[in-house]
C-alpha cells in the first residue's frame, strides 16, 4: 500500500494528525486620580488558536524523488544502444522471474512425477531413462546454485538479465511463481546500474596473461559456458537493479 499511496501526495504517506488549540487572554488595569476627582478603568482581551499539523512518513517517497533529481540532472538513459557500463538506465517493459529457491525445493518431486507419467513399455523404456538422467542432471546443478531470484527483463528488442535479492523485494518471489509462473503480467519500470553488454568474442576482454596460460584460459572458458547456462545468456545485457515498479495510473487511463 505504501508504495501507491506515496505515488498520491507530494510530502509522502499521512502517518497522523495532530490539532493544536490556544487559548491566550490578557487583562489591563488603569488608574488616574488627584486630589478631587478618581478614575479607574479596567480591560481585557481573549483569543483563541487553532492548527492542524500532519506528520508525513518520506521514506516510501524517496525513489520518486530520487528519479525526479535524477531526470533534472540529465543522469538517467533510456536508450541501450548509447549506455556505457557503470550508467544509469531508465527502461520499460515486462518481466519473467525466475525463483531458483523454488526450484530446488521442488524439483525433486516434479521430476518424479515427470518421469512417472504413462506406463513404461519395451518402445519407451530407453527414452523414460534419459529423461530421467537428463532430470537428474538438471537438480543436481540446481542443487549447487545459490538460492536467488532471476529475472529476465523484455525492454522492447533487448533482454536484460538480473539477479534479484529476495530480501530487499517487497513482493515475495514465491507469489509471483504461484500467481504468475514465470512471466509477471503489466508494464514494468526499473531504474539499474548497466553492467554489461550482449557478448561479442569471447576472450576479447580478457587479461593477457590468461590468454598466454593454456589452464587458466580453459578455466575461464568453463566459466564463461557456465555463466551463459544458468547465469546471463550471452545475447542479453546486464543490470543491477535500483527500483522495479508498475506506475499507478486514473481510471481513465489505460
Amino acid at each position: 500500500m505504501g508504495s501507491y499511496c506515496a505515488q498520491l501526495f507530494d510530502g509522502g504517506i499521512l502517518t497522523g494528525t495532530k490539532s493544536i488549540k490556544k487559548n491566550t487572554e490578557s487583562k489591563s488595569a488603569t488608574f488616574n486620580g488627584d486630589a478631587l476627582v478618581a478614575k479607574a478603568g479596567f480591560g481585557g482581551q481573549e483569543a483563541l488558536e487553532e492548527s492542524l499539523e500532519h506528520q508525513f512518513d518520506a521514506g516510501w517517497s524517496l525513489p520518486l524523488n530520487v528519479l525526479d533529481r535524477l531526470d533534472e540532472l540529465d543522469f538517467l538513459h533510456r536508450d541501450l544502444d548509447s549506455i556505457q557500463i557503470g550508467q544509469l538506465l531508465l527502461t520499460k517493459g515486462s518481466i519473467t522471474v525466475i525463483d531458483i529457491k523454488m526450484l530446488k525445493s521442488l524439483w525433486r518431486p516434479i521430476s518424479l512425477a515427470i518421469t512417472s507419467e504413462g506406463k513404461a513399455t519395451h518402445a519407451n523404456k530407453k527414452d523414460k531413462e534419459q529423461a530421467k538422467k537428463r532430470m537428474e542432471l538438471v537438480g543436481s546443478v540446481l542443487d549447487q546454485l545459490p538460492p536467488t531470484v532471476q529475472m529476465f527483463f523484455e525492454a522492447g528488442r533487448n533482454i536484460i538479465w538480473s539477479s534479484l535479492s529476495a530480501d530487499q523485494m517487497i513482493i515475495n518471489p514465491d507469489d509471483l511463481a504461484l500467481k504468475y509462473g514465470g512471466k509477471v503480467d503489466g508494464e514494468w519500470h526499473m531504474l539499474s546500474v548497466l553492467d554489461a553488454k550482449p557478448d561479442q568474442a569471447v576472450f576479447s576482454s580478457l587479461p593477457t596473461f590468461v590468454l598466454e596460460h593454456q589452464f587458466l584460459c580453459g578455466i575461464a572458458e568453463i566459466i564463461e559456458n557456465m555463466r551463459k547456462w544458468v547465469g546471463r545468456p550471452g545475447y542479453a545485457y546486464g543490470a543491477t537493479p535500483i527500483a522495479i515498479f508498475r506506475a499507478l495510473k486514473p481510471a481513465n487511463q489505460s
